[in-house]
């Protein structure tokens, strides 16, 4: 289900029923935190954000009405289904996630924070909602330019996927590449351009290779050839240019921090 609701953007009505059926079945046999009962919530609340995610940068008061949307939707999951249900913390996780790549990393940031602790604390260490928001804290970490942070992030969620997911789900993937970009910018990591290049490969088997993660992949491997302080430059450059307007700043962060 991952796969299909990635594939087509969350826009795919069969796609959300399925995962809400799947959930019911979990429900009903008495195993709400079994793995692939989180995978189903996660689905879900993609495809519902989805529903008021159409444009990714918030530019004008529509957008800030689709953030409001996405944060009616986590309130309402929490009364209807309470704080530990799986569909809570999805949902809190995705809103974190895109308010960090929406441009707004901070108040992203507090939410997912949030989000990890009451997962951890409610549920334990090796949920999948914990290990999403460690990579949307992953994600901040890279955008505020705490290299080393984005790093050891994006390396807990990776390790923790691996073993819960699996080496092959998109969300272990995309917490790989992460790695990988924020040890190319971090520096002195050999393996960086061989981790992106590992997660492209990977990511392109399972969402095909015109996924917008991995166009990230090639830029990255690319400016992981290039000396430090050129790759310093680059990044300053994108920073600068990050605040035009229009299509420049879209292509930008294209490049640099969304997923």
């Amino acid at each position: 289900m991952t796969r299909l609701l990635r594939r087509h953007g969350g826009g795919d009505a069969r796609v959300r029923e399925a995962a809400r059926k799947a959930l019911e079945e979990f429900g009903r046999a008495g195993l709400p935190e079994h793995p692939a009962a989180f995978e189903a919530a996660a689905v879900l609340v993609d495809a519902e954000l989805a529903l008021h995610a159409r444009r990714p940068y918030p530019f004008g008061r529509a957008d800030r009405e689709q953030l409001g949307a996405m944060e009616r939707l986590c309130r309402d999951h929490h009364e209807r289904f309470g704080p530990d249900n799986p569909l809570t913390l999805s949902a809190r996780a995705s809103h974190g996630i895109h308010l960090v790549r929406w441009g707004d990393p901070e108040r992203g940031r507090a939410v997912l924070r949030a989000v990890e602790e009451d997962a951890r604390l409610l549920l334990g260490d090796r949920r999948p909602s914990r290990l999403r928001a460690l990579y949307g804290l992953s994600v901040a970490a890279l955008l505020t330019k705490d290299h080393p942070a984005a790093a050891d992030l994006a390396e807990q969620a990776y390790r923790g996927q691996c073993l819960v997911l699996g080496e092959h789900h998109p969300d272990t993937l995309f917490s790989l590449m992460q790695l990988g970009i924020a040890r190319t910018l971090t520096g002195g990591n050999p393996r960086a351009v061989a981790t992106v290049r590992r997660a492209r490969r990977g990511l392109a088997e399972v969402l095909g290779p015109r996924h917008e993660e991995i166009v990230r992949g090639h830029v990255s491997e690319v400016l992981g050839g290039l000396p430090r302080p050129v790759l310093l430059a680059v990044v300053h450059a994108a920073d600068f240019l990050n605040q035009a307007p229009g299509a420049v700043r879209r292509a930008v962060r294209d490049l640099f921090g969304r997923r």
